[in-house]
């Protein structure tokens, strides 16, 4: 269960303070408005979705730790504890950004050398999204 505890921590990236919700996972928050109020490694922008997906794809820990070698392995195990008892939290996030959803989402097309584009954007629209 996430804790009903809520502080205010420094989001880096704008210089403004954001409501972090601690799980009961130690490595492992939500802070609103970083990566959609997602769950994520602390410190970070890598989504426990991101670690269940690797898993999920053949990687390893140990995997894991090379690609990322400023994680720990607590870190990680705490992303997958968090998997185990959120499955279905994480399952959806999963599906909802497999591409074809994505593609869908935003009413984009990908072309057969897998650059995504978005036909009813204007140029300078799309860049937002970047």
């Amino acid at each position: 269960m996430i804790r009903e505890a809520i502080q205010k921590v420094s989001d880096v990236d704008r210089g403004e303070s954001a409501e972090k919700i601690q799980t009961d996972f130690p490595s492992i928050v939500k802070v609103k408005d970083i990566c959609r109020n997602k769950a994520i490694i602390e410190g970070t922008r890598i989504t426990v979705r991101h670690i269940v997906v690797m898993l999920q794809s053949g990687d390893s820990v140990d995997d894991i730790l090379q690609v990322y070698p400023h994680l720990k392995s607590a870190q990680v195990h705490d992303a997958i504890r968090y998997y185990h008892d959120y499955r279905n939290e994480i399952e959806r996030e999963i599906k909802e950004n497999r591409i074809e959803n994505v593609l869908k989402e935003y009413n984009a097309i990908m072309d057969e050398r897998g650059i995504v584009h978005f036909p009813n954007r204007r140029k300078k629209d799309v860049s937002r999204l970047a």
